[in-house]
């Protein structure tokens, strides 16, 4: 019920979220959905075209579809650039302005992910090609990188080190604790067998509770990039 719905302040007037996230979702399949028909329709008439076995009509059909591919494109990159820009200009300014409302009819609200549009993902992916960390809260899972399957390089060293000196995996959170390092048994267990990415500040916090140097925290560590 609009009444009991959320709302987003616009210049000075409640607007009920679920209304905003409507127009966000027409912005969406408009983004979409056009693109998508227009390619159809393209096809479409290709289909009928090859069908006529008529050259003068494959060759129009042709042209057809090329002009409908660039248009569902111009129509896809201009919903998405604009959607883009709203986002970023809003991010400087206060949540009342006008930009905050148009950008909330734009991209919706109740959304962590919606201030990272898809648009500046398909960009990150291009660049990173997917080895990209995962955002967590925003809806976003991706591919984290690896060297030959682990995810640190000391976790052996780790391991070694802490049965050399006889300090269990409950005992090392209780000393990182002391520091003002918070980590978890499953931490140190995943970390022990490449299973968890380390920190600069977790590797030095290491190395203060053991008693040891990065050098020994880092030794013997080529047997990780064998192939």
């Amino acid at each position: 019920m609009w009444f009991l719905d959320t709302t987003t302040d616009c210049a000075g007037f409640s607007v009920p979220d679920s209304l905003i996230n409507i127009v966000a979702t027409i912005v969406t399949i408009i983004k979409i959905g056009v693109p998508i028909i227009l390619i159809v329709l393209g096809m479409i008439d290709m289909g009928k075209a090859v069908a006529s076995q008529k050259e003068d009509e494959i060759k129009k059909g042709q042209k057809t579809l090329i002009s409908r591919c660039i248009a569902a494109g111009i129509v896809f990159f201009v919903v998405a650039i604009v959607q883009l820009l709203f986002s970023v200009i809003n991010g400087g300014t206060d949540d009342n302005d006008i930009w905050n409302c148009i950008d909330s009819f734009v991209n919706g609200v109740g959304k962590g992910w919606k201030y990272f549009h898809p648009f500046l993902l398909y960009l990150l992916q291009f660049y990173f090609y997917n080895d990209i960390i995962v955002i967590e809260n925003w809806g976003i899972c991706m591919k984290v990188k690896t060297l030959n399957g682990n995810l640190n390089i000391i976790g052996k060293n780790l391991r070694k080190f802490r049965k050399q000196r006889k300090i269990s995996q409950p005992e090392i959170c209780r000393k990182l604790d002391l520091i003002g390092v918070t980590m978890y048994i499953s931490d140190i267990y995943e970390i022990e067998y490449g299973k968890k990415t380390v920190k600069d500040f977790e590797a030095l916090a290491f190395c203060k509770v053991l008693n040891i140097s990065l050098d020994d925290l880092y030794s013997n560590t080529e047997e990780y990039y064998e192939a």
